[in-house]
Protein backbone atom coordinates (compact mmCIF):
# COMPACT_ATOMS: atom_id res chain seq x y z
CA UNK A 1 0.00 0.00 0.00
CA UNK A 2 1.40 3.34 -1.00
CA UNK A 3 1.20 6.27 1.61
CA UNK A 4 1.03 9.88 1.29
CA UNK A 5 4.60 11.36 1.64
CA UNK A 6 4.14 13.80 4.11
CA UNK A 7 8.07 15.79 3.81
CA UNK A 8 11.27 14.98 1.80
CA UNK A 9 14.44 15.43 2.95
CA UNK A 10 17.13 15.69 0.20
CA UNK A 11 20.55 14.86 2.12
CA UNK A 12 23.49 15.84 0.34
CA UNK A 13 26.99 13.92 0.29
CA UNK A 14 29.18 17.36 1.33
CA UNK A 15 29.26 19.65 4.44
CA UNK A 16 27.84 23.02 5.01
CA UNK A 17 29.31 26.52 5.05
CA UNK A 18 31.14 28.69 3.20
CA UNK A 19 34.62 26.94 3.07
CA UNK A 20 32.57 23.70 2.31
CA UNK A 21 31.17 25.65 -0.59
CA UNK A 22 34.62 26.67 -2.33
CA UNK A 23 35.89 23.56 -2.47
CA UNK A 24 32.75 21.79 -3.68
CA UNK A 25 32.69 24.50 -6.35
CA UNK A 26 36.60 24.55 -7.49
CA UNK A 27 35.88 19.94 -7.58
CA UNK A 28 33.19 20.40 -9.57
CA UNK A 29 35.24 22.72 -12.20
CA UNK A 30 37.69 20.03 -12.15
CA UNK A 31 35.06 17.34 -12.70
CA UNK A 32 36.39 15.75 -9.08
CA UNK A 33 33.13 16.44 -7.40
CA UNK A 34 31.76 12.89 -5.31
CA UNK A 35 27.79 13.80 -4.72
CA UNK A 36 25.34 13.04 -7.40
CA UNK A 37 22.33 15.12 -6.22
CA UNK A 38 24.87 18.30 -5.98
CA UNK A 39 25.45 18.09 -9.52
CA UNK A 40 21.07 17.31 -10.12
CA UNK A 41 20.38 20.33 -7.68
CA UNK A 42 23.17 22.56 -8.48
CA UNK A 43 25.10 23.86 -11.14
CA UNK A 44 28.20 26.64 -11.14
CA UNK A 45 25.92 29.71 -10.66
CA UNK A 46 23.56 28.59 -7.49
CA UNK A 47 20.64 26.03 -7.73
CA UNK A 48 19.65 24.74 -11.18
CA UNK A 49 16.13 26.16 -12.72
CA UNK A 50 14.84 22.57 -13.51
CA UNK A 51 15.28 21.32 -9.90
CA UNK A 52 13.56 24.49 -8.60
CA UNK A 53 11.02 23.61 -10.88
CA UNK A 54 10.88 19.88 -9.83
CA UNK A 55 10.59 21.06 -5.83
CA UNK A 56 7.73 22.81 -7.17
CA UNK A 57 5.93 20.30 -8.89
CA UNK A 58 6.27 17.70 -6.26
CA UNK A 59 4.05 19.60 -3.56
CA UNK A 60 5.28 18.44 -0.72
CA UNK A 61 7.46 20.12 1.56
CA UNK A 62 11.09 20.08 0.95
CA UNK A 63 14.15 19.91 3.21
CA UNK A 64 17.90 20.23 1.59
CA UNK A 65 20.01 19.41 4.46
CA UNK A 66 24.35 18.68 3.90
CA UNK A 67 25.60 15.59 6.07
CA UNK A 68 26.58 17.68 8.95
CA UNK A 69 23.25 18.86 9.43
CA UNK A 70 21.46 15.90 9.59
CA UNK A 71 19.94 15.12 13.23
CA UNK A 72 21.10 11.98 14.89
CA UNK A 73 17.34 10.20 14.23
CA UNK A 74 17.86 10.83 10.07
CA UNK A 75 21.61 9.90 10.58
CA UNK A 76 20.81 6.64 12.19
CA UNK A 77 18.71 6.06 9.27
CA UNK A 78 21.01 7.17 6.36
CA UNK A 79 24.03 5.24 8.38
CA UNK A 80 26.47 7.05 5.85
CA UNK A 81 24.58 6.03 2.63
CA UNK A 82 25.05 9.56 0.75
CA UNK A 83 23.87 11.14 -1.16
CA UNK A 84 20.06 10.21 -0.53
CA UNK A 85 16.52 11.06 -0.08
CA UNK A 86 14.44 10.44 2.36
CA UNK A 87 10.42 10.73 3.11
CA UNK A 88 8.35 11.09 5.98
CA UNK A 89 5.14 9.67 5.79
CA UNK A 90 3.04 10.14 8.84
CA UNK A 91 5.68 10.30 11.78
CA UNK A 92 8.08 7.41 10.20
CA UNK A 93 10.71 8.17 8.11
CA UNK A 94 11.36 5.68 4.94
CA UNK A 95 14.10 5.74 2.86
CA UNK A 96 12.82 5.79 -0.87
CA UNK A 97 16.26 6.70 -2.79
CA UNK A 98 19.84 5.90 -2.42
CA UNK A 99 22.87 6.86 -3.66
CA UNK A 100 23.18 4.35 -6.71
CA UNK A 101 19.51 5.13 -7.61
CA UNK A 102 20.59 8.95 -7.33
CA UNK A 103 23.57 8.37 -9.53
CA UNK A 104 21.48 6.60 -12.00
CA UNK A 105 19.46 9.59 -12.49
CA UNK A 106 22.97 10.93 -13.74
CA UNK A 107 22.25 14.61 -13.64
CA UNK A 108 18.52 14.42 -15.09
CA UNK A 109 16.05 16.22 -12.97
CA UNK A 110 13.31 14.83 -14.68
CA UNK A 111 14.81 11.22 -13.95
CA UNK A 112 14.95 11.80 -10.47
CA UNK A 113 11.05 13.53 -10.07
CA UNK A 114 10.73 9.94 -12.02
CA UNK A 115 11.87 8.01 -9.56
CA UNK A 116 9.95 10.20 -6.36
CA UNK A 117 6.71 10.13 -8.40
Amino acid sequence: MKRPIDELFFVYNADSGALALLVDGVRKLFGMGDCALCDLTHGMTGERGAWRACRAELGVKTELLHRDEMDAELALLVAGRLPCVVARCDEERVFPLSPDAIRRCAGDVSALRGKLT
